[in-house]
């Protein structure tokens, strides 16, 4: 697959469609952020939810969610090489 140049990149970040996507995205992500507030801040050890576990969980898919966006053209041109062979 041939990767976009930064033209088409730009083009495809500022389309109404993607920016839509990435607004859904965002909010996602502001769900994540909010549970884990909440979690934190408000539930009870017995409610079984204050787990470090579950706050971790929560805070990894905000960042996953937030890569998604935050990216530019080099790093997913960097994700999509082909691993080096020795």
């Amino acid at each position: 697959m041939t990767a976009p140049d930064l033209d088409e990149f730009t083009l495809w970040r500022d389309h109404p469609v993607t920016k839509w996507i990435f607004a859904a995205i965002r909010r996602a992500q502001g769900q994540e952020q909010a549970e884990w507030l909440r979690i934190s801040w408000e539930a009870r050890p017995s409610d079984g939810k204050t787990s470090p576990a579950a706050l971790i969980e929560l805070r990894t898919r905000h960042d996953a969610l937030g890569e998604l966006i935050d990216n530019d053209l080099e790093d997913w041109s960097r994700m999509n090489a082909e691993p080096q062979r020795n």
